[in-house]
């Protein structure tokens, strides 16, 4: 005979009886779900996820933050809101790195411990589903050498945040920090599928390399929305199953990436190589806008004051006439004369002077070591990816192509070569603002009739030092228009426009230059590029290398079993109602079919055939009176089941328990192609550790089986309850 769950309800706690329908004879089991705590839960919770290392739990909230709270409900951190909605949280495996997908297809990376931002890309559309899967590669055979990059190359040195108000994300690689952008092991590969509304899935390879992006219905998208619910990909990393929705239909799609699993360690490599380079490129950018920050207010300084001198000068005169007359005849105008004596003072252009200098030391600084140490590491790495993509058997396949690479290369070296330009303007600039400023001072204390004179004006100009100065003023003030003067000629290698005057520079000093950090060949782009622009051709060559790997796998993927389900009646939330779990080698997905019964999908990966069953859960929802709210994954041999009760002759009630993953795969499947057999199984015998939820209607359920942590939101998402899951028996049911 079939086992007959008894329940009864004892202060929010129930005692399971099973039996052959004898209530004499039942063997009754103490639950073990303890209310830890009912807090506050400090803002509209959309979206939960609990770590899988630590007792902590990332939410997103409806004003679009992600907040990282303790167990104790004491907030970590906070992710500040942004104009986009979030639409799925996730934890990589080692619980270092969260992940936050945004409804504008913005994915970011966070760092555990204080919520940095480590990497940030995006993908076509809004993201409905996230899921970071670990891989370990110990077994399988290595036959390509992964080599330590990181203690060949010097270390990069550091931006100080007191030398330029960087903005977090951009300051990378304190200590190669692309290592965060990993997992432990050099054996274990992070992989993370990401599903987006417009019906495609996505594979980036240790969070950095986009592996492929496969559309589920094979066409072009449409306007019609097909969120990705669930995906997963296969022990052997050979196929990927994914449930995706269209109108009132669930569909279940098995697609074939065997390219994926026979160049799984080709693609380590090149993820690997991808996230130094990545790394490199965002140091390279962080000391950009260091040099920008460095010379833009002593700049601005400088040029509102030239700008408001302007103003009172009249249409034909410029401020370049008002200096060279001032030089030839050592007499100033009354406007200018104010000007100096008024506007500027000795001591206030002799602070500015000083300003400008220590600007222009700092920004030839970055130029000279941090710049050219990440010129040096990008070089290492793209000659070795050059390497890599002359290896055609293993990395050609995949669509890495070696003259692809070759030009990033030399726009590498073009870029250097920009960056060499800078450091000659910056010392010709250096002299001359030397040899102005000087000048300017000994005019503005002779004008002002000092009578303590300071020791620059008993030396005499050289000849080499008027010549220096005359040259200084016809290129910094000799434009024929009442405002034009290009006082300073640094900052608009900073812009991302063409630049407006040009330097020529030694070659010979930048061809040694470039072989001194192994670039033996560079091109000559267009010279007005500012170091901005040729930065952005240099990020897009790259990008564009790595490119070709993408679109060569997702071309190569193809689909094997397809099944489709309607819906009786319109689920709430299907993220709360979508899962799978492992047993063996088959996977089991789940989905609603209607309020109270759920579908399953046995998943054969092997031989890529597919079952379907049914069940419910009778004992805690009889058939029809009742609604599952939430069925979330809690360990390999659990599913924690949210059940809402409103039957006749029952309190209206919310329930959880403890489903058996083992009951669920031994229940009757019916094989595809065959017509499904709708026969809707019993489950209710895999039932343990039910809670009673008194006066309390939940909205969200996250569960932890690592932790043995469970959190559920109420409806209303102002209060949140907190449990123990397999808590020792007679534990105080709050604390």
């Amino acid at each position: 005979t079939s086992s007959v769950l008894s329940a009864i309800f004892n202060k929010g706690h129930i005692r399971i009886a099973q039996s052959s329908g004898n209530m004499e004879d039942s063997s009754f089991v103490d639950v073990n779900f303890v209310l830890r705590d009912t807090k506050a839960s400090g803002g509209d919770i959309r979206i939960m996820a609990w770590s899988p290392e630590k007792d902590l739990l990332a939410a997103a909230l409806a004003d679009n933050s992600v907040i990282l709270n303790r167990l104790s409900w004491q907030r970590i951190w906070t992710v500040a809101p942004q104009d986009s909605a979030i639409g799925d949280l996730c934890w990589r495996p080692d619980g270092r790195v969260l992940a936050v997908g945004r409804c504008d297809g913005g994915v970011s990376l966070h760092d555990v411990e204080k919520g940095d931002t480590l990497h940030s890309f995006s993908v076509n559309s809004k993201v409905t589903y996230m899921n970071w899967i670990q891989v370990d590669l110990t077994d399988q055979e290595m036959p390509i050498k992964i080599k330590a990059n990181e203690n060949i190359l010097p270390p990069l040195p550091i931006i100080e945040e007191s030398d330029a108000n960087v903005e977090q994300e951009d300051v990378i690689m304190r200590n190669m920090v692309t290592v965060q952008c990993h997992s432990g092991s050099p054996n274990a590969l992070s992989m993370l599928l990401i599903g987006d509304e417009c019906g495609y899935v996505h594979l980036w390879l240790s969070s950095v390399l986009h592996v492929f992006s496969i559309h589920l219905s094979g066409a072009a998208p449409t306007d019609t929305p097909t969120p990705v619910h669930y995906a997963t990909i296969s022990h052997d990393l050979k196929n990927i199953v994914v449930v995706y929705q269209v109108g009132s239909h669930l569909n279940l799609k098995i697609v074939s990436v065997d390219l994926v699993a026979q160049r799984i360690q080709e693609l380590q490599h090149l993820g690997r190589s991808f996230s130094h380079i990545s790394s490199h490129l965002k140091y390279v950018n962080a000391v950009i806008t260091a040099m920008y920050q460095a010379w833009e207010d002593v700049l601005q300084l400088m040029e509102s004051k030239m700008a408001t001198y302007a103003e009172k000068l009249s249409p034909d005169v410029t401020i370049g006439d008002e200096f060279l007359m001032l030089l030839a005849s050592g007499e100033a105008s009354a406007d200018l004369k104010e000007f100096l004596v008024e506007e500027l003072t000795s001591n206030g252009l002799r602070k500015l002077g000083l300003s400008l200098k220590h600007s222009y030391d700092k920004v030839h600084g970055f130029a000279s070591s941090h710049m050219m140490r990440g010129i040096q590491g990008l070089q290492y790495h793209l000659c070795e990816l050059v390497g890599m993509a002359t290896w055609y058997e293993r990395f050609g396949v995949l669509g890495l192509n070696k003259p692809s690479v070759e030009a990033a290369l030399k726009i590498l070296g073009a870029f250097s070569a920009k960056n060499f330009e800078l450091l000659t303007v910056i010392d010709t600039s250096l002299k001359g603002i030397e040899v102005f400023f000087k000048w300017l001072w000994v005019v503005i204390f002779k004008l002002s009739n000092e009578k303590k004179a300071p020791p620059v004006l008993s030396e005499t100009p050289s000849p080499k030092s008027l010549c220096l100065l005359m040259d200084f003023l016809q290129s910094k003030f000799t434009k024929r228009e009442k405002h034009s003067f290009n006082f300073e000629v640094v900052g608009q290698y900073f812009q991302d426009e063409n630049l407006q005057t040009t330097q020529q520079v030694d070659q010979v000093g930048l061809g040694d230059l470039l072989k001194e950090i192994g670039i033996e060949e560079t091109v000559l782009m267009d010279q007005d590029l500012s170091l901005v622009q040729l930065f952005k051709k240099l990020f897009t060559s790259i990008d564009s290398a790595f490119t070709t790997v993408s679109d060569k796998i997702s071309s190569g993927c193809s689909y094997v079993v397809e099944w489709s389900q309607g819906f009786s009646s319109d689920p709430q939330n299907l993220r709360q109602l979508t899962g799978g779990f492992t047993i063996n080698k088959d996977h089991f997905i789940y989905f609603p079919k209607d309020n109270s019964t759920t579908t399953v999908v046995n998943v054969h990966l092997d031989s890529k055939t597919v079952e379907i069953g049914f069940f419910t859960m009778t004992a805690i929802m009889p058939p029809a009176e009742g609604q599952v709210l939430s069925m979330k994954v809690y360990s390999s041999e659990y599913i924690t089941a949210a059940v809402y009760c409103d039957s006749e002759g029952r309190e209206r009630q919310t329930t959880l328990a403890q489903l058996s993953t083992a009951t669920i795969g031994s229940i009757p499947f019916t094989s595809l192609p065959s017509t499904v057999m709708e026969d809707i199984e019993d489950v209710s015998q895999g039932l343990s550790q039910i809670y009673k939820l008194e006066g309390f209607s939940p909205s969200l359920m996250a569960v932890s089986g690592p932790r043995r942590l469970a959190c559920v939101v109420s409806k209303s998402s102002k209060v949140v309850k907190l449990f123990d899951v397999e808590a020792e028996p007679g534990e105080d049911i709050e604390d």
